[in-house]
């Protein structure tokens, strides 16, 4: 067994009455899931309108199960919207819409006007931060580079997801506020410090793609390497090129102080190393 084998099934009976109430549902959790490979997709039909009423444009989504398949296994509703729709997906979007032909005709019998007040995205937890990493896909607006991603594991495998949450926490950019996880401005900072392309998803669909053409023998793998050579440098040229930083200061209890670091300056020194010193 390796550290990348996940769940093996033995022989071994279902201990129920060695398992605690709590433990029971921990087993059940897992078994169900295991299970739920081995059952079919879970299939449905999406509808989507445009009605036109006066000068303005309605439009509607409904859904219908056709196959209930995995769902089935783990007890989930069968209409839970897909990861990627659950963001906006209201209870009426999941119903099903009736049969209506393109240009055809219908009745506007009522209007009504539910004011509803926006609010943002909940913030991370631990679970639903490695769903997104998992996920990712749904937070990237370019056709092509979702549809990499969505053929990857996101950001990380599972073996290494929590590592790098680890190694965000252990580097200050993100903190603990009872369960939910924020960043700090240290890790804003450093998002808004570097390029555009070093902090969104794409690099990894990219990168993705250039393993999957190397496996294939479409791409020499020393074509790979000196194209992430070639970004490397002009990424490190660019950081060099904004010369001094100002940098929030982070406490050693994880808290970003609001006081912003002075800008650190590089001189050379009388042994002719570079010396760091902070700017007056």
């Amino acid at each position: 067994m390796t550290a990348h084998h996940a769940i093996i099934p033995t022989a071994v009976a279902k201990p129920d009455a060695k398992l605690t109430a709590a433990e029971r549902g921990v087993y059940e959790l897992v078994a169900r899931r295991y299970l739920a490979q081995f059952h079919p997709s879970f299939e449905f039909h999406e509808t989507k309108i445009e009605i036109r009423v006066g000068d303005e444009l309605f439009r509607a989504s409904g859904r219908e199960t056709v196959v209930v398949g995995w769902r089935a296994v783990v007890e989930e509703p069968a209409e839970v919207p897909a990861a990627d729709d659950r963001n906006g997906a209201d209870e009426a979007s999941l119903q099903p819409l009736p049969v209506l032909q393109d240009g055809e005709s219908i009745r506007c019998d009522d209007v009504t006007i539910a004011e509803k007040r926006t609010t943002p995205p909940k913030r991370f937890t631990d679970s639903t931060l490695i769903e997104a990493m998992t996920g990712i896909a749904r937070f990237v607006d370019d056709p092509k580079i979702k549809r990499l991603l969505r053929e990857t594991d996101g950001i990380g495998t599972p073996a290494t997801q929590a590592q790098i949450i680890e190694m965000l926490f252990d580097r200050r950019f993100i903190e603990k506020q009872g369960r939910q996880i924020r960043s700090t401005a240290v890790g804003r900072a450093l998002i808004q410090t570097l390029p555009e392309i070093a902090t969104r998803p794409d690099m990894t669909a990219l990168w993705e793609a250039a393993m999957r053409r190397i496996s294939e023998g479409q791409m020499p793998l020393g074509t790979f390497l000196g194209g992430v050579l070639d970004q490397l440098r002009q990424l490190v040229a660019s950081g060099r090129a904004q010369r001094a930083l100002a940098v929030p200061v982070a406490s050693p209890t994880g808290a970003s102080s609001p006081v912003a670091a002075r800008p650190r300056r590089s001189r050379p020194s009388r042994t002719g190393r570079r010396e760091d010193r902070r700017g007056r």
